[in-house]
């Protein structure tokens, strides 16, 4: 699975870090390259080392860790601002999460506050939906969505 290290006032995602590893499951954290550049994903499967703050703020894992190909996740935790009950998503702004998957077969889930759900997400034509979001009160699960990596 693809999971994201929280940021600021986001889900705090250790919790599923934890479960994760403790399940057995292969974790990999994203890394971001570059501007334009789709992300690359570690394993942090087996790592328990402090992540370094990246350029951009990123909790990112170690240049050491090995590399996972995004072709054999199955589910990726995306982060972001706010979520619509459509399964629209408005991430940070760098399209970072929409081009590393807008080919691959990975489920996407999204971890947020109630909170954050807005009546409507205004959506790109290369804007990714999400398959279902997980908050503290709710699952939702978008009509029409392949609700698969649950």
């Amino acid at each position: 699975m693809g999971l994201f290290a929280s940021i600021g006032a986001e889900v705090d995602t250790a919790s599923l870090l934890s479960a994760a590893r403790r399940e057995g499951k292969q974790v990999a954290l994203p890394v971001v390259l570059g501007k334009g550049i789709p992300l690359q994903f570690r394993d942090v499967t087996a790592r328990a080392s402090p992540l370094a703050r990246s350029g951009w703020g990123v909790p990112e894992p170690d240049p050491s860790c090995e590399v996972v190909p995004t072709e054999v996740l199955d589910l990726v935790v995306f982060p972001g601002l706010c979520f619509d009950r459509a399964g629209g998503r408005l991430g940070y702004g760098g399209g970072f999460y929409d081009r590393t998957f807008a080919t691959a077969r990975a489920a996407r889930w999204m971890v947020a506050f109630a909170e954050q759900a807005v009546p409507e997400v205004p959506m790109g034509p290369h804007d990714l939906f999400v398959h279902g979001i997980v908050t503290p009160l709710e699952v939702v699960v978008p009509a029409g969505s392949r609700p698969s990596g649950v």
